[in-house]
């Protein structure tokens, strides 16, 4: 007896995926952030609907992505300029972690947990609490740190950024513009959050939390911006 199949219209459109909404999801306001600007962030939320077919494409290669509310995005190609960065936080931070049983890592999946996964994200370093384990991504981080390009400015400055401040653990982070000196440092308090903006090279990062400091300086030290 021959077997039989089901036959597949190839012609039927396929249900356009529903877009992102901020319904049941509450914006926080970043201090002395103003309406319009307010605003223009709550769009670049409401404006993430399904990847475009080249986005989708440029995400099936062998670079890693990010995720944002189902948003798939591939991580930029980074400079030599940015990875010096990277490296000279990493070079000071990770020795400093160690001797106080925290961990850092590079580039590892950020999300709430093992369900979440509209959202994933991949900061330049974070920092977390505790002895180390087998998962492919951390839901407790206490420091973020992220490296700006250009490309991703906007991104991180607006859209990441809110989205690692409203994680229960997180307790600083940093901002750190790649192409001049100048970094953004929130750092919890009890009633929110306090901003520094500091761009002189003897200012000092202080990372109250895990009993870190850094001078922009050394954050700096042989990148274009140092």
């Amino acid at each position: 007896m021959a077997a039989s199949c089901c036959q597949i219209d190839l012609d039927q459109e396929v249900p356009e995926t529903p877009r992102f909404s901020l319904e049941h999801y509450e914006l926080d306001r970043v201090p002395g952030e103003t309406d319009e600007e307010y605003a223009a962030r709550r769009a670049m939320f409401e404006n993430l609907g399904p990847a475009a077919d080249d986005e989708s494409s440029e995400c099936d290669d062998d670079r890693e992505f990010e995720m944002l509310a189902g948003d798939r995005t591939a991580l930029e190609d980074f400079t030599e300029n940015h990875e010096q960065i990277v490296a000279n936080i990493v070079g000071a931070l990770k020795p400093a972690m160690d001797r106080i049983g925290c961990r850092t890592y590079v580039r590892m999946a950020v999300r709430r947990d093992e369900e979440s996964r509209e959202t994933e994200l991949r900061p330049d370093i974070l920092v977390r609490r505790g002895p180390i384990g087998d998962r492919t991504y951390i839901d407790d981080p206490i420091v973020v740190i992220e490296v700006m390009s250009p490309e991703s400015k906007s991104r991180d400055e607006r859209l990441k950024h809110s989205y690692y401040w409203n994680l229960p653990t997180i307790r600083h982070i940093l901002l750190v513009d790649a192409e001049r000196m100048a970094v953004q440092h929130d750092a919890q308090t009890e009633g929110g959050y306090d901003r520094l903006n500091l761009a002189d090279a003897e200012a000092v990062i202080d990372l109250t939390a895990v009993g870190f400091s850094m001078s922009l300086k050394d954050i700096y030290s042989e990148s274009m911006a140092g």
